[in-house]
């Protein structure tokens, strides 16, 4: 089942930094922006950046906006990278050396901003960690309506969930891709197994697309999705883990890290949803399901009035003839 969270105020289990966190994390990001910004800014690449745009970024921004130059790095250089990819224009005074390196401090900007503690890492997952538990745990009891959960989201869910896991994706990071980034399409597989004897575990897989090297016929990932091909998914061994993870072990993993900072409800002082809106999140489609079949009936009966409504009136219209 594919899931696109869509509560009715916030959606906290794929989009949650601007859900129930988006103040928390504001005030983190500031606090970022204002004590480790600056130094990281006086490499050049604010400069740099402000020289390809024709634009000075600092003064763009301005001090009393909510938009920082944090933000501004970010944004620019994913244009940046999506105008390569695209094959659009170059912009004035660009070279490799600074495409690569302006996409590098983007990347490693983007993860200590809003990951860079561990209470970071908890609050910017979410319910997702907690919700996969859950469809776990129904699987084994038998309870399992779903064989298989599809959760689509913006990249920085992905790094939340690496983090959490503890999974290293740096084989991912060749040929032009930014070390600590992630290719368009990367999708990450857990998958629920269970032994002869009745023991569950978990395996966790990694793909992203990829593209052959025409000389060496070495497969490599890539950025740009041209010319992308079906390579294989990768088994991967999380930190604290085996490949073949006994699903306690792996609910360890995930409750006590929460343990360590607390729920990331607690750390964004946030209450829990109604029944009315939790249930939207864990099931989006059957939920909109539900509203669309009733909206149906609504209008068929709705019909069906308005066709004995007019039949009704017609048959007063006519005089009836009798014969003489």
């Amino acid at each position: 089942m594919p899931v696109y969270s869509i509560p009715d105020r916030q959606d906290d289990l794929i989009e949650i930094r601007k859900g129930s966190c988006a103040r928390r994390l504001a005030a983190d990001v500031h606090k970022w922006d204002t004590t480790k910004g600056p130094e990281r800014w006086s490499t050049g690449i604010v400069e740099g950046l402000s020289e390809m745009c024709g634009n000075d970024i600092r003064k763009a921004v301005g001090d009393d906006s909510s938009y920082t130059v944090g933000d501004a790095i970010k944004d620019i250089s994913d244009a940046i990278i999506f105008d390569d990819i695209e094959k659009f224009p170059r912009l004035p005074h660009w070279t490799l050396e600074k495409f690569v390196n302006y996409s590098q401090f983007a990347a490693d900007q983007l993860v200590d901003r809003l990951y860079g503690t561990e209470a970071q890492i908890i609050y910017m997952n979410g319910d997702l960690p907690e919700t996969l538990l859950k469809n776990f745990d129904a699987s084994v009891k038998g309870k399992a309506k779903v064989k298989m959960w599809a959760y689509h989201g913006h990249r920085e869910m992905s790094y939340a969930i690496f983090k959490m896991l503890g999974i290293d994706y740096a084989f991912l990071t060749r040929r032009g891709i930014p070390e600590t980034a992630i290719p368009a399409a990367t999708t990450l597989f857990l998958e629920l197994h269970n032994t002869t004897t009745g023991e569950f575990y978990v395996q966790t897989w990694l793909w992203a697309p990829c593209v052959k090297d025409p000389l060496t016929g070495e497969q490599f990932h890539s950025l740009s999705m041209e010319k992308a091909e079906h390579c294989p998914a990768r088994l991967i061994r999380l930190n604290e883990c085996i490949e073949n993870c006994p699903l306690e072990q792996f609910r360890a993993i995930i409750m006590n890290k929460i343990k360590r900072t607390g729920h990331w409800r607690a750390l964004c002082q946030s209450e829990p949803p109604s029944p009315h809106e939790a249930y939207i999140q864990l099931a989006p489609s059957t939920f909109f399901m539900e509203r669309l079949s009733i909206f149906l009936i609504v209008i068929i009966l709705l019909s069906w009035l308005s066709l004995c409504y007019v039949a009704n009136m017609n048959r007063f219209k006519y005089t009836q003839i009798l014969d003489s």
